[in-house]
């Protein structure tokens, strides 16, 4: 079990890498922030639409049939974006009506927008990353060479999670150490997963647990993804460095998941 835990919490430790990626003084540029938030967003979408949704829509089938789970995910997905856009809306809202005041603090709404969404993203990326650490430690428990081929392929998988936590906040302005802890800390939520799953989470929660939190998770990455980074990302460098950070990100996401899929 302890060789299972450090697996797991090197697995988790690689969102640091994406971390440094993200907070690397090549981002201080406007070309720069824009690659790290085209990259995000390309990594987001993709392991929302390839992962997360049908991972969702497969632990649902068992008790609802495959239609209904997939009837099922796609609801939970569009609730997750749809709660999200209520946020924005109310965080907008209470912008303007501190514009009106005179409130100086919202003077620049560009970095503010990148600051909730690195929240956001945050909060998403370790509620998925609790099931993938619970994955690796049993995996390891069960077999340690198995267990340490999961592990790789995961670590390989959450080096683009970690750049799209650290991208917004480092663009938000909040220091290169805050958004690299920020990508740290979602990491760390694989070990956390890993000792609460394999003794409290499996025992007082239905299989159908995780299923809703994967659909709720996609909506809100993928609602991110469009309406935030991109838009953001567009904002500072042109459309074919955006597209190309884009389709790189998504792109090592795919390779991490193919390989994930080979372990």
């Amino acid at each position: 079990m302890t060789v299972a835990f450090v697996f797991t919490a090197l697995a988790g430790a690689a969102t640091a890498l994406g971390g440094l990626a993200a907070v690397h003084r090549w981002v201080r540029s406007d070309t720069g922030l824009a690659a790290a938030l085209g990259f995000a967003a390309g990594a987001m979408l993709l392991v929302s639409v390839a992962e997360i949704v049908p991972k969702g829509a497969h632990d649902l089938a068992p008790s609802l049939g495959v239609r209904e789970a997939w009837g099922a995910t796609l609801a939970l997905v569009a609730l997750g974006s749809v709660g999200t856009a209520l946020l924005q809306w109310r965080a907008a809202a209470g912008a303007e009506r501190r514009r009106r005041r005179g409130d100086r603090s919202d003077a620049d709404p560009d970095r503010r927008r990148l600051l909730r969404s690195g929240l956001v993203v945050a909060v998403a990326v370790s509620a998925h990353n609790l099931p993938e650490g619970l994955a690796t430690f049993v995996a390891t428990v069960d077999d340690p060479s198995a267990g340490a081929a999961v592990a790789i392929a995961i670590a390989i998988h959450n080096v683009p999670e970690g750049v799209a936590v650290a991208a917004p906040f480092y663009g938000a302005g909040v220091g290169r150490g805050r958004a690299l802890a920020a990508a740290t800390l979602s990491g760390l939520a694989e070990p956390v997963g890993a000792v609460l799953g394999y003794l409290v989470l499996i025992a007082l929660l239905p299989p159908s647990a995780y299923a809703v939190i994967f659909g709720l998770v996609a909506g809100v990455m993928l609602h991110i993804a469009v309406t935030e980074l991109l838009p953001s990302a567009r904002r500072l460098a042109t459309l074919r460095a955006v597209a190309t950070s884009f389709a790189a990100g998504a792109g090592t996401m795919a390779l991490s998941l193919a390989l994930l899929r080979i372990a």
